[in-house]
């Protein structure tokens, strides 16, 4: 984009990866929670896919009138003062407190079976959909994807869950979405008939599993079949 674009006042610059090559809006829960979170509040952004990480390192993160933010939960939270928008309004104290347990299941222990499901296990098949192009577009998704195994394998390892067996890393991701069906159940949205930040961040990362992960055990979970 041009960096009058860039620069445009009031404009909420959303900074993520390239759009995968199958169709699919990120191969990132991350960064598809805070495009998700965006549309539902009905705030206007531009997206800016240069793959450039935040000061900290993190993906996805925002410019608004020259501030930085990265976080998707610091993202909502300053997008919330600034512009006086709130998913929750609606949800009391228990409901919040929910909301809130439900967010840190999926983002601190589900995600990780999925990282472990897209970047190890189905790292052929991942690397297909990494949207690279040029002379050397091949040997650079290899380097790329390869380079993530090792991350996401490190990290794990370092998280804890890394440290068991495929077979129980698998029967904890059933476990977390089988308390993701409960608690939706034959309700609209996670937390009633009104949608909620926490249904962006539960679309984000079962998206992953239904779009990225054709044939997989969690795809098979999420349509009902037998795994």
């Amino acid at each position: 984009r041009k960096e009058e674009e860039l620069d445009s006042k009031d404009a909420i610059i959303l900074h993520q990866f390239s759009r995968p090559t199958n169709g699919v809006p990120s191969l990132s829960p991350f960064c598809l929670k805070m495009e998700t979170y965006l549309r539902m509040a009905d705030l206007p952004y531009q997206n800016y896919f240069d793959g450039k990480l935040s000061p900290q390192g993190k993906m996805p993160w925002i410019e608004y009138n020259h501030k930085k933010v990265s976080g998707t939960e610091f993202i909502i939270d300053f997008l919330e003062e600034k512009l006086g928008v709130n998913l929750n309004k609606h949800l009391g104290p228990h409901e919040r407190a929910v909301s809130r347990a439900v967010t840190k299941m999926v983002e601190e222990h589900f995600y990780w079976t999925l990282a472990y499901c897209q970047w190890v296990e189905n790292l052929h098949e991942t690397r297909k959909m990494v949207s690279l192009f040029g002379p050397f577009s091949d040997l650079l998704k290899w380097i790329l994807c390869h380079l993530t195994k090792g991350i996401v394998k490190r990290e794990m390892y370092g998280h804890g869950i890394g440290r068991f067996s495929e077979e129980e890393m698998y029967t904890l991701m059933e476990k977390d979405m089988r308390t993701l069906a409960g608690l939706l159940g034959d309700k609209k949205y996670i937390m009633g008939p009104n949608v909620s930040t926490v249904d962006a961040t539960v679309f984000g990362h079962l998206a992953q599993a239904m779009w990225t992960l054709p044939g997989t055990r969690p795809e098979r979970l999420i349509k009902g079949k037998k795994v």
